[in-house]
């Protein structure tokens, strides 16, 4: 079973959108576990879009990281559509929930 946890958050009105200052990054343990990569962790401010379907970080981050490319998929945006690089992360959410195999 995946361990659940959750952090309540409040505001006037509704919320589609949350920044967060307090947020660690790195490599998914099953990542490291499998192939090379870095194990650095980053200190980000990340930005939540409640309506998003998926997640993305920056190619900046990503490289930064020493992420490993695990595969491609299509986007979709106000662009059109784009081939985007898929990679797993580790989140530390305000010290105070993580995820485990973030595809971003």
């Amino acid at each position: 079973m995946i361990p659940q946890s959750a952090i309540s958050i409040y505001a006037d009105g509704i919320a589609n959108a949350i920044l967060c200052k307090d947020v660690k990054v790195k490599t998914a343990k099953v990542v490291r576990d499998t192939f090379p990569s870095s194990t650095q962790e980053v200190n980000v401010i990340a930005l939540w879009d409640t309506g998003a379907t998926s997640s993305c970080i920056s190619n900046k981050l990503a490289d930064k990281l020493g992420l490993t490319l695990l595969s491609f998929t299509k986007v979709k945006n106000s662009g059109g559509t784009h081939e985007a690089r898929v990679f797993k992360i580790d989140l530390d959410i305000m010290g105070r929930m993580n995820v485990e195999n973030w595809n971003v």
